[in-house]
Formats: structure tokens, sequence, C-alpha cells
């Protein structure tokens, strides 16, 4: 037997190896036999099994950084003017191999020399050339690889654009492997993905706006801004970043700044802004919050890379689903983020009521936050008001000194006895919206249980006239040359 068969025969127990997830793995599926480092009886391993897994644990974790200096550093070496210095970045490799085993120096002597035996290497063309497992090898750490992910999500957005934009079964298979994860992290005792909205919380209430270029719409909508200003009944919903048409959800924003930015109000238009409180607990899927997932586990455990480049992915996802996008190009690019949102809408393992994501308008350097409430957590509180009670708005009264200005709603209400006498026969009369916002039974056990959410905050009302737009901007000069056919040039 060759002294190289010899070593990678050798046993190997748990307590020769402290890294936990290696240490595990020889107790449950070693064999009984010596240690022939130690002596204890008990489960053990080959080297050569060992080696394996140090071999692929070093391969996805780690790279080897090159022994000599690139062009530019020999560029700076040969500068006089320079003090530039070259030193080889990493460890060297037998210290890699003792540290993530966590076994004797003699041990990783050992795991190295069955490593070098196998993959070392000598190109005579090339004497700069280093085996990987060399004495003189060092290794520095590698960066997670989402390539998977990415490639998948891309996937995901050619299958909706151009094969399945319904029962995309490829689509719901990815989403459920991404959000799966996000439904099982914890850091802690908690899941910072998923944060809480409502009463008591850091996110009470949230901003509407809406645009409208002619008064009568605005008068109307004076009148009934539970109606007007929350979200349009489904036969109205407009498509958007995180809704389908048809598919009415409820975008609001942190803040009046905010909100009034996303809507993207013409000059010469209103803008009426209010306050939404919500009036129950909520559960947001924090998009903000993706960038900041981190994952540990043992370089050994095959799924460690993998959950690595979920993480990572993570946070890609996270500014692909928030990118600006031009109108023209919406109808394809809002595609995948409208299958999220409808798969996150109705995942019954996350449960969560809508998503929380930075506002592209505003800035990316900014704190401005919106907010998309799915369907079952956007109902409005119906405004209290009396059956034949009459409503009437106003956007300003003239005066001596001509039209002034000032938005206002009268309620003429029933008198209150009159009112009194007549309850036990009187109803409220629905309005032209409350089918929409009504529970529903189609008598086959589909239901519709929209509890009443947010309740708009009428003293929080204010019309915005919009006399001007600001656009922050980055400027570029554009340089113009021109060139010769048969002559030097410069590029």
């Amino acid at each position: 037997m060759s002294s190289d068969q010899e070593l990678e025969e050798r046993r190997v127990c748990s307590d020769c190896v402290a890294e936990a997830f290696l240490a595990k793995l020889i107790d449950d599926e070693g064999d009984g036999a010596d240690c022939d480092y130690c002596g204890a009886e008990g489960a053990t391993i080959s080297m050569s099994e060992l080696a394996d897994r140090t071999s692929k644990a070093i391969s996805e974790h780690f790279y080897l950084t090159p022994d000599q200096p690139d062009a530019w550093d020999e560029m700076l070496m040969r500068d006089k003017e320079s003090n530039h210095e070259w030193y080889r970045e990493g460890q060297p490799v037998l210290d890699l191999i003792e540290e993530i085993v966590g076994t004797r120096p003699e041990i990783a002597a050992d795991l190295r020399e069955i490593l070098d035996d196998r993959e070392g290497f000598f190109d005579p063309s090339d004497p700069r050339e280093e085996s990987p497992f060399a004495t003189t090898a060092q290794y520095d750490s590698r960066g997670p690889n989402s390539d998977y992910w990415q490639s998948e999500w891309d996937r995901l957005r050619r299958s909706l654009q151009s094969e399945a934009r319904f029962f995309n079964q490829a689509a719901v298979t990815h989403l459920r492997e991404i959000f799966g994860g996000v439904a099982a992290y914890r850091r802690g005792d908690s899941n910072p993905l998923i944060i809480a909205a409502g009463p008591g919380t850091a996110h009470p209430a949230f901003f509407r706006a809406r645009v409208f270029q002619n008064e009568k719409e605005l008068l109307a909508a004076l009148k009934r801004p539970d109606l007007e200003l929350g979200p349009p009944p489904e036969h109205a919903a407009r498509a958007g970043r995180m809704n389908a048409r048809g598919i009415s959800v409820f975008y609001g924003s942190s803040n009046i700044e905010t909100a009034m930015g996303e809507v993207r109000p013409p000059v010469g238009s209103h803008v009426l802004c209010g306050r939404f409180d919500v009036i129950r607990q909520l559960r947001l899927l924090n998009l903000k919050a993706l960038d900041t997932v981190t994952v540990s586990g043992s370089v050994f455990d095959p799924e460690y890379a993998h959950q690595r480049g979920w993480a990572q992915f993570l946070s890609i996802l996270g500014k692909l689903m928030v990118r600006p996008v031009m109108p023209e190009a919406e109808h394809n690019d809002y595609l995948a983020t409208q299958a999220i949102a409808d798969y996150l809408a109705s995942s019954n393992e996350l449960q969560v009521d809508g998503i929380l994501f930075p506002s592209v308008q505003r800035g990316a350097d900014r704190e401005d936050l919106n907010v998309v409430l799915f369907r079952k957590a956007s109902t409005v509180e119906a405004l209290p008001i009396p059956t034949g009670t009459k409503i009437d708005s106003r956007s300003g009264e003239d005066t001596e000194d001509g039209w002034e200005v000032g938005f206002s709603v009268i309620e003429s209400r029933p008198d209150p006895e009159v009112r009194a006498e007549g309850a036990a026969t009187r109803e409220v009369a629905n309005s032209r919206f409350d089918q929409d916002l009504m529970s529903f039974d189609d008598g086959n056990g589909l239901r519709s249980d929209h509890i009443e959410t947010l309740r708009v905050c009428c003293e929080s009302l204010h019309v915005h006239i919009v006399k001007a737009v600001r656009v922050e901007h980055e400027a570029h000069s554009v340089s113009r040359h021109i060139w010769y056919e048969g002559t030097a040039t410069d590029f």
C-alpha cells in the first residue's frame, strides 16, 4: 500500500474535529473504529472523505489568491517616485484547513498533503502557475454567489412576459422558494422582515393623494373622502407596481410630500391629500430590510452556499422591486412585481397584509416610504353619515375683494329628535361604491370578508394647488468629435 493511499485510509473521530457540522456528521454517519490520531474508539470517517468535504468547502467559500503582482502593481512598483509595495492577500492554506475543520496541525497537514497529491499540478510552460494546495498557497473568503437565484428570477420575468401570466406554476414555485425563506428567517426571537403597522406602532397611519383636473370631481371627493380618496372599486382600479388592473389595493405614503410625489401632479391641477389611520394591527413585508438579511452556517453544509446566495439575492430583489420604470415600459416591467404582490397577498405561510417599500419618486437617499395594502386589508371605514343627510362642498366664496379660495364641506343633517323617532325603520343609504366594499358569499364557499382597516381623518384633508414642479437631476455634458477615415485618431 502506498503512503498516499495509507494516508487517505486513516480514520479520524469527532473528538479530533471541532467544527460542529462535521463533528455531528461523524457521530451520525461514521463507522465504528479506532481513531488513528487520538486512539479513541467510536464513530470515525476516513481522511479521504474528510478531504473530499474540505476540498468542496474551500472551492465554494474561498478562492486562491494570486501569487504574483498584476500589471498595475508591477507598474507602480517600478515607479521610482512610488512607495507602493505588493503583498499577497489571504491566509496560508494550512492555516485555513486547520481553522475551518477545527483540528490539530498534524491532521490539517495530512489533509493538505492528500489534496495536493490529488489536485497538484505543474505546467512547465507556465512556471508562475501555482498548485491549489501547495504549501505556499493562500486563500481569501469568497463572496456569496446568487447566480442561481438571479437566473431563476430572469426566467420568471420572461415566463410572465411571454408565456403564461396566469396559472404560472413555475413562477409560483420560485416565489415559494424565495419567500419561504423570508417566513422562516429569524434574528433573535423576531423576524425583522415582517413589521407591524397600526395602533401603537411606528406606522399608525398613511397618507394618500389623488389628482383632480376639474373642480366638479374634486368637490364630489370632498363630500365622501372615505370613498373617493380611498382605494378605487375593482372596476376602476388601474394597474400599478404592485397590482394588476382590476385588483383594488390601497397605496399610501409615510408623509404628504411623498404621497404627492407618487401621483406626479401636473402644474395647475389640484391634489387632495388626507391621512388614513390604521385601526387594526397589520403585518407588512419590509422591503428595506431585505438587504440586511444575513445567514450563518457551516462551510461544510451543502445548503449554506445556497442560503448565502439567497440572502444576497434578497438585497437585489428589494432594489429590483422599487427601481424606476418608464411609463411606456410599465405594462411588462410591472408583471413580476405584480406576481409577487399576488403571491404574498394569498400566502398562508407569510400571512402579510401588505408591503412597505422606499419611494422611488423621492430619491433613494431619503427615508420616505410607500405602502401597498392588499385588498383584504384596504377597506376604509364608512363615514358616520345619517340617512337623509345632505352634503355640500365649496371651493371658495365671493368677497368684496373678489373670489377667495377656501375649501369647505357642509353636512345638513336631519333633526336629531326626528332621526331618533324613525331610527327603527330607517337605514343608512348605500353609496354608489358600497357594494364594492361589502363582503359576499357566492353560495359555494367562496367568501370575501373585508374587515375595516382604515379610517380617513377628515380634519387632515388638504387641497394642494400645484404651482410648479421641481425636478432633481444629474447633468452630464455631451462631447462631440469629428474624425476622418484614414487619419490618425485618439480614440
